[in-house]
């Protein structure tokens, strides 16, 4: 018989939001041990000196408070009075510091194809979950609601990573026209599946049909430039001309 051991109990949005987000090692293992160390004891905060951290985790000291000062800069950790807690407010894990928009251009936002150097110049601001949801909402003809915690860790973690609106739109897209008429595929148009491991699939999807697309139009574009027996007019000019 296998002996019963203590526990932890830990709001599963917690588990949720530290497997969804960034992090680091060292900061998967602060967390970890501030749940211990608050939510162990059925408390919201408490005093915990950084030899208890090192000790337990294994973490230099040093390293111990620049790994706070980092989750504290993130809204993750929260410091009142000395006493230290996880942050209740969900929401606000990492938008602080960690998410990532664009610069824009003519008010419009600047699309995936940003040089890696232009995007490290790129401002902070909120993540839009409402206009991510809303567009999946009208183009699927469904009714997520984009105040989800579990929805919004699932944006935020693309968002994380430097994908930005154009690019859930365009993932958007390509899935609803592939699936939206189809039974079986049809319930897998949701923010879970579609903003999750296979994003970058789905996106790269997006380019390629956009790309077979593109060819189609410029194939027509040459047909009224070709003689008979399959011959061009003067290719280079002509085709220069169509574009």
């Amino acid at each position: 018989m296998v002996k019963e051991h203590n526990f932890t109990k830990i709001p599963n949005i917690f588990l949720e939001m530290i497997v969804r987000i960034h992090l680091s090692d060292y900061e998967h293992r602060i967390i970890l041990f501030i749940l211990r160390k608050t939510y162990g004891y059925h408390k919201d905060s408490d005093w915990i000196a950084l030899s208890q951290f090192s000790k337990a985790t294994g973490i230099a000291r040093q390293n111990v408070c620049s790994t706070l000062k980092e989750l504290r800069n993130k809204n993750i950790v929260v410091k009142e009075g000395g006493k230290l807690s996880i942050q209740e407010d969900h929401e606000k894990w990492g938008l602080s510091k960690q998410i990532i928009s664009v610069i824009q251009t003519n008010n419009k936002e600047l699309s995936k194809q940003i040089p890696t150097k232009e995007r490290k110049k790129i401002k902070q601001k909120k993540v839009p979950f409402s206009d991510i949801i809303n567009y999946l909402n009208t183009k699927a003809e469904k009714n997520f609601d984009y105040k989800s915690l579990y929805t919004r860790a699932i944006i935020s973690t693309k968002w994380y990573e430097g994908y930005i609106l154009d690019d859930f739109k365009k993932v958007i897209d390509v899935k609803v026209n592939e699936w939206k008429d189809s039974k079986k595929m049809n319930r897998y148009l949701r923010p879970k599946t579609l903003f999750g491991d296979n994003f970058k699939i789905y996106l790269d999807q997006h380019k390629e049909e956009n790309n077979y697309q593109t060819g189609i139009s410029r194939k027509k574009e040459w047909e009224p430039f070709k003689k008979k027996g399959n011959d061009y007019y003067n290719s280079e000019k002509t085709y220069k001309e169509v574009q």
